[in-house]
């Protein structure tokens, strides 16, 4: 398999995943991170925070959570970010991931 193939696939897979979940309400969409991120810094999630939808030509591609830091979803998971600009990737979207 050829790298180009590999990572088709890969984006095929999270991108089937992260369309799943841009399709929640907002608020169905925190309870999901909030299970899905058990046990990590929470305290996005569980403050007044702001959500951000980006579609770009008609395709779902990044929703963010923002309260000082940060929790990133797209088709290749689930990132939190520091409000100094660390990033760290806690849930990864491949084919053994179940919502």
């Amino acid at each position: 398999m050829s790298a180009l193939t590999d990572l088709e696939e890969r984006y095929k897979i999270g991108q089937a995943i992260f369309e799943q979940l841009f399709k929640l309400s907002d608020a169905d969409l925190k309870a999901k991170l909030l299970e899905l991120l058990d046990g990590e810094d929470n305290d996005v999630l569980n403050n007044k925070c702001s959500c951000k939808r980006l579609i770009e030509d008609e395709v779902p591609s990044e929703i963010k959570f923002w309260f000082h830091d940060g929790i990133e979803v797209d088709w290749t998971g689930i990132t939190m970010v520091s409000e100094h600009g660390r990033e760290n990737r806690v849930v990864k979207f491949n084919k053994n991931f179940k919502l």
